[in-house]
């Protein structure tokens, strides 16, 4: 079973290789990550910009799950998320990944009562600053406390290498909003949308508010409890929303790695990505054919698209 572990975490390394080759033109949180089949791992393969643990302090131990019922001995912070990340940056001299200058996103929120719980964190993280506090190591992980955040005013007693999930609630201070990494929204405050279809335009004004409000104030924004899916992830990046909050990261991550070829502008090469786009079926006149060079592609006319109303909003 090990042996089958580890090889399963080597193809995830080398998947990472390939999900790298293209941006992604929004960030990706992987939510409740550690529901995934290999927690961290997967999202980290699809270099994804952020990663979720939950974790509760339970005998002096941070433990990661949903609920106190479903916590385990052997599913602990320290081993789940802080020791591959050392290894890492160890491996990969000093940041998250090799090939790259992107910045993870460690994104803890704090299930059981938030200050012991924010200072056992603290502790942790603060045995490899070079791994998590970024005046030591400026490619180091960003992380940021969520959940059971303590009040802002509170914000100064804890390490600068520590960031916070904001709230549209508070009204922060400029010492403050500095050290509020994004601002986070439930969803379900502004919409009812179930990701099929389009968007009620009344609630697409409120949210279309919500984003203008965390973009004037300086920082990137978050909807939780959202729908996901193809469409989503259209509405969301038209909408100017930084974050996809993701359950499915390998999913949405595959969708983001090739946008460019999903979007054109008339008389433009829009593409993000290089290479080429081919087909699946093939038959005697085109089986020798490769494909299409994709800095050649562009759109040359309009679409016509028709719409129209119904009880679900305009489809």
């Amino acid at each position: 079973m090990k042996c089958i572990f580890k090889t399963g975490l080597a193809l995830l390394l080398a998947l990472a290789g390939i999900a790298a080759a293209a941006q992604s033109p929004v960030m990706i949180h992987s939510h409740n990550d550690y529901r995934q089949t290999a927690p961290f791992w997967e999202a980290y393969s699809q270099k994804v910009h952020s990663i979720e643990a939950d974790v509760f302090l339970k005998g002096g131990e941070l433990l990661v799950g949903h609920d106190r019922e479903e916590l385990s001995e052997d599913m602990t912070f320290r081993s789940l998320y802080v020791e591959p990340l050392v290894t890492l940056f160890s491996r990969n001299g000093g940041r998250a990944w090799k090939d790259s200058d992107q910045v993870l996103q460690l994104m803890v929120e704090l299930k059981s009562a938030g200050s012991p719980t924010l200072d056992a964190v603290v502790k942790l993280l603060s045995e490899w600053p070079d791994v998590f506090d970024p005046s030591v190591n400026e490619n180091a992980v960003r992380v940021v406390i969520t959940g059971n955040v303590p009040a802002p005013s509170a914000f100064d007693k804890y390490p600068e290498f520590i960031s916070f999930d904001g709230s549209f609630a508070f009204e922060y201070t400029s010492g403050q909003l500095e050290r509020v990494a994004l601002i986070s929204a439930n969803f379900a405050g502004y919409s009812q949308w179930n990701g099929k279809g389009s968007i009620i335009p009344e609630e697409a004004v409120l949210i279309a508010e919500a984003v203008e409000k965390a973009h004037v104030m300086g920082k990137p924004v978050r909807f939780w409890n959202a729908p996901e899916g193809v469409t989503v992830y259209y509405t969301f990046y038209d909408m100017g929303i930084d974050y996809i909050n993701s359950d499915h990261p390998e999913a949405c991550a595959t969708f983001f790695s090739d946008f460019g070829n999903k979007n054109f502008m008339i008389g433009t090469a829009g593409t993000r990505n290089e290479g080429v786009t081919g087909t699946k079926k093939l038959d005697k006149t085109t089986r020798d054919f490769a494909g299409f060079r994709n800095e050649k592609l562009q759109l040359s006319k309009k679409i016509m698209i028709i719409r129209k109303n119904t009880p679900q909003g305009l489809i």
